[in-house]
C-alpha cells in the first residue's frame, strides 16, 4: 500500500481519517472503528459513553465497570475516506475485537436488535416528522431488489392483524390523495392482479359502518365521459347474476325506499335518446 493511501503510526493523525481501536488496558479487549476525524470521533465515544447512552452496549457496560481512566484511544492507520469501510473489515476479519457487535463494516446494524423501549422513543421522535425517503426517487434497480425479495413472502395473520388495527383512525392528506390518484392514473393491473383481487374479496362483507362511510363517498359523485364510456366497454357482453340483478330492480323500483331525483330521471332521458327500442311484441285484445 501506498504512503499517499495508508500511512501507519500515530503522529500527526488527530484530525485526519482512518482506522482506529478503543483499548481497555485494564483486561486487554478492543472496539475497532473507522473514523472521518479522529478527534471528533473519539470526543463523540467519550461523550456518549460518559452518559450512559453509548449505541454499542458492550463497550458501554464495560466502561461503567472500568471507568474512563481504563481506556485509551489509539488510531491503528490513516487512509481516504473512500477506503475507510475497506479496512475497517480487514481489521475486524484479522483481529480480536472483543467489543465489536457487528463484524460487518457495511451492516453495522447486523445482530443487533432494537429493545421495545428504543423502538417507542424513535418512534415518538418521528411524529409530525417528514419521511426521509420523501422526494427521493429511487432508482429502477433498487425498485427491483425490493420488488425480488418480497415476491413470494406471505405475512402471518398476527401481523396482518397488527397492520390492520394500526390504520384504523389513518386519514390521508387531500394533497397526499391527489398525488396518488394522479400516480395511478391510467395504471392498469396484469390479468393475474386482478383475478388475485377479485379472488380476495370474494366472501368479503363489509360492515354497516364501511357500507356506511362508502355510500357517503359515493353520493353526489360524477363520473367523467370517458369512464362511463370505459364502464360500458367493459360490461358489455357480460352477465350479472341473478341475485345482482334482483338488487338492482329492487333498488330501481323503490321497495328499498330508494327514488331517483329529477336530475337523474333527466339525465336517464338524454341517454335514452336516439335509442332504438324494441321490438316489442304487443298483445292482442
Amino acid at each position: 500500500m501506498g504512503t499517499k493511501q495508508c500511512e501507519t503510526g500515530q503522529t500527526q493523525m488527530k484530525n485526519q481519517s482512518g482506522i482506529y481501536e478503543i483499548l481497555n488496558t485494564a483486561n486487554g479487549k478492543r472496539y475497532i472503528g473507522s473514523a472521518v476525524n479522529f478527534t471528533k470521533r473519539w470526543k463523540n465515544h467519550r461523550r456518549t459513553l460518559s452518559l450512559g447512552t453509548h449505541r454499542n452496549s458492550k463497550l458501554q457496560r464495560a466502561w461503567n465497570k472500568y471507568g474512563e481512566a481504563a481506556f485509551k484511544f489509539l488510531p491503528i492507520l490513516t487512509c481516504a475516506k473512500s477506503m475507510l469501510r475497506f479496512y475497517e473489515q480487514q481489521l475486524l476479519d484479522k483481529v480480536k475485537s472483543e467489543y465489536n457487535i457487528a463484524l460487518d463494516a457495511t451492516v453495522p446494524m447486523l445482530g443487533r436488535k432494537h429493545s421495545e423501549a428504543s423502538r417507542k422513543k424513535m418512534s415518538i421522535k418521528l411524529i409530525g416528522k417528514p419521511s426521509p425517503l420523501r422526494g427521493r426517487t429511487l432508482p429502477q434497480e433498487t425498485k427491483d431488489k425490493i420488488s425480488e425479495a418480497g415476491t413470494g413472502k406471505t405475512r402471518s395473520q398476527e401481523i396482518k392483524d397488527q397492520m390492520s388495527k394500526d390504520r384504523i383512525g389513518r386519514t390521508h392528506s387531500l394533497g397526499l390523495r391527489l398525488k396518488m390518484s394522479k400516480t395511478r392514473k391510467g395504471q392498469k393491473f396484469s390479468p393475474e392482479h386482478c383475478a388475485a383481487i377479485s379472488r380476495a374479496q370474494i366472501g368479503r362483507k363489509l360492515s354497516p359502518e364501511q357500507s356506511a362511510t362508502q355510500s357517503a363517498r359515493q353520493t353526489g359523485r360524477k363520473l367523467s365521459p370517458e369512464q362511463c364510456a370505459a364502464m360500458s366497454v367493459r360490461m358489455t357482453g357480460q352477465k350479472l347474476p341473478p341475485a345482482h340483478c334482483a338488487a338492482i330492480s329492487r333498488g330501481l323500483t323503490g321497495k328499498t325506499g330508494r327514488k331517483a331525483t329529477p336530475e337523474q330521471r333527466a339525465a336517464r332521458s338524454l341517454r335514452m335518446l336516439g335509442k332504438k327500442r324494441g321490438p316489442y311484441k304487443t298483445k292482442r285484445k
